[in-house]
């Protein structure tokens, strides 16, 4: 009865062990290290423009890449072709020379891979304190930049 409660005992401890390095850890980041993340402080402030600054397409990948500046901060929606576009960047714009308040964000788009020749509509929406900021430009792909 002691031998078998050992090795009952045994097998528990050796699989805990076992899940328990199977079990990813993570660290919290240091906000100290590396770059420094823009913070804002205060109320946001109201959107005054929204402007599609960069649009350019890219032969190798077959996508279009986009960089809509955004005097402002609020909430935005960005489609290509009624497919809704995620932001893989962004960037803070500063008042200032302290560059302590973010007063608007420049923020990079990539389209979804383009396989046909066609036109295909971008349109961005953001909206502050009830108005509407909207862009909308119809891209055209041909068969040449999809070679």
């Amino acid at each position: 009865m002691k031998n078998s409660m050992k090795r009952v005992l045994s097998i528990l401890l050796a699989a805990a062990m076992l899940l328990g390095m199977s079990v990813t850890s993570f660290a919290a980041e240091n906000p100290d290290a590396g770059e420094s993340q823009a913070i804002l402080r205060g109320p946001a402030k109201p959107i005054t423009n929204v402007s599609l600054e960069q649009k350019k397409w890219n032969g190798a990948e077959k996508r279009y890449y986009f960089m809509i500046r955004e005097d402002g901060i609020g909430p935005g929606t960005v489609t290509f072709d009624n497919t809704k576009l995620v932001e893989y960047d962004r960037e803070p714009l500063y008042k200032g020379f302290d560059r302590t308040e973010v007063v608007g964000w420049e923020i990079y788009y990539k389209s979804p891979r383009v396989y046909s020749a066609g036109t295909y509509r971008f349109a961005a929406s953001f909206v502050s304190q009830g108005k509407v900021w909207s862009l909308k430009e119809d891209l055209h792909v041909t068969e040449d930049m999809l070679q």
